[in-house]
C-alpha cells in the first residue's frame, strides 16, 4: 500500500518522491526524489540535491509519496549516494544485480 504524504504533519528532512509529471513546469517529474527543506505556511520548499523548488501543500499532497525504497529497475540511469538492503534480500543479489547497484553509486 502506498502512503500518501500527510500535509498536516510534514517535517523538514522527510524524503519524498514525485509520482506524476504535473509539476514539469517547476522542473519536477515522475520518479524525481526530493527532501522537504522547509515548510512555510501554505508553501513547501523541496530540494532535489541541486535546486530548492517551492511548491504548495496541495501540490505536495497530489503529486508526492513518501520515498522509503526503490527497486534496481527504477534507478536505471540514476546516481545514488548510498544504498541499504534487507539481509533477507541477499539471496536475490546475484552478480549482475550487485554490479548494477554498485555502478549507480557516486563516490
Amino acid at each position: 500500500e502506498i502512503i500518501k504524504v500527510d500535509i498536516d504533519n510534514i517535517k523538514k528532512g522527510t524524503k519524498i518522491i514525485c509520482k506524476t509529471n504535473k509539476l514539469g513546469k517547476k522542473g519536477i517529474y515522475n520518479n524525481f526524489p526530493s527532501i522537504i527543506k522547509k515548510v512555510d505556511g501554505n508553501n513547501v520548499i523541496v530540494n532535489d540535491e541541486l535546486n530548492d523548488i517551492t511548491i504548495t501543500k496541495e501540490e505536495l499532497k497530489n503529486n508526492f509519496h513518501f520515498h522509503y525504497a526503490r527497486t534496481l529497475h527504477s534507478i536505471q540511469s540514476k546516481t545514488l549516494p548510498s544504498f541499504h538492503y534487507a539481509v533477507e534480500d541477499l539471496y536475490f543479489m546475484k552478480p549482475r544485480a550487485t554490479y548494477t547497484l554498485i555502478s549507480r553509486l557516486k563516490f
